[in-house]
């Protein structure tokens, strides 16, 4: 590496460093169990919810408590269930086009990394619509808070990894990002903290 281009990321490292306890990240708080989904739903009135998830995890039955869970409390929703691996940004339009058209104001990525990844790259279009998901490369691009989601970020959240498209892999970074909502989550993971 050159030695101005070594010194540069290190200053932009350091900087991001010291800045780091003053940006707004929310703090973790972990829910137990899809049953407690509706409730926070409720309380930031959510009026309907879109679980984005693939149909392998569709068709496993994966998402039928958390279906029983947002029925039970009369919360209605859709399901968009297109999701491929590696996910394209027109998976994420078209995510956009149902969260749209259905009136959802709350996204819930359910399943694996390709779930989650199209529900953030369709939680950061629906806070920037008129951006593209390439414009959104780097740190902090997204000011606006994105759509309510039942659980907030997880202390190890890695940066947004957009979908795939004819351009390279990228990184997008925002202060506040969608995060799964599981079954049950996983017993290594704290029920408190």
């Amino acid at each position: 590496m050159k030695p101005w281009k070594k010194f540069y990321c290190r200053t932009f490292q350091t900087a991001l460093k010291i800045a780091l306890p003053f940006l707004p990240y929310r703090k973790p708080r972990i829910i137990g169990s899809v049953k407690n989904i509706p409730d926070i739903l409720s309380k930031k009135h959510c009026g309907r919810v879109l679980i984005v998830t693939d149909q392998g995890i569709q068709k496993a039955g994966l998402t039928k408590r958390l279906q029983k869970a947002l029925s039970e409390s009369g919360i209605p929703y859709s399901i968009y269930d297109k999701t491929v691996a590696n996910p394209t940004t027109a998976n994420v339009e078209e995510a956009m086009e149902m969260y749209i058209s259905e009136g959802c104001n709350a996204i819930i990525g359910f399943g694996g990394g390709s779930s989650m990844d199209c529900a953030k790259a369709l939680g950061v279009r629906i806070a920037r619509p008129k951006a593209s998901l390439a414009k959104m490369k780097g740190i902090l691009k997204v000011h606006k808070k994105l759509p309510p989601s039942p659980r907030q970020p997880e202390p190890e959240a890695k940066p947004l990894w957009p979908p795939s498209s004819p351009m390279p892999k990228q990184g997008i970074n925002t202060r506040s990002t969608t995060f799964r909502s599981s079954p049950d989550m996983p017993s290594w993971i704290p029920k408190s903290q």
